[in-house]
């Protein structure tokens, strides 16, 4: 498997993944093992939590204030460099609906 991104935006699923394994973890020490994957709730909870920082984290990362100008010595021209956040182009905070959308899914259709 291949992943496209620029920037952070592999946090789209680094993100989940570390959510995912934190609540896992703290599940079984509260409630013994196995209550993570048992549970009809966990995994759309670790989704939904993950696609409040993935928003954003990607508001924050695309916003135009990180963006540079500089001035091209010879031309005098302005030149502003963009630093995307993308993960399979599609930038990183609309990431978050599809983190939402799937965690419907598994907490309703599961």
């Amino acid at each position: 498997m291949f992943f496209i991104w620029q920037g952070s935006g592999i946090l789209v699923i680094g993100i989940p993944l570390f959510i995912s394994l934190v609540l896992n973890l703290i599940t079984n020490m509260l409630f013994g093992s196995h209550f993570y994957e048992s549970s009809g709730f966990m995994a759309p909870l670790a989704l939904t939590i993950s696609a409040v920082f993935v928003y954003l984290m990607g508001i924050e990362a695309n916003d135009e204030k990180h963006h540079r100008t500089v001035i091209d010595k010879e031309t005098r021209e302005e030149i502003k460099l963009i630093e995307k956040h993308t993960f399979f182009l599609i930038p990183m905070q609309y990431w978050s609906f599809v983190l939402g959308a799937l965690a419907i899914y598994l907490l309703f259709f599961r």
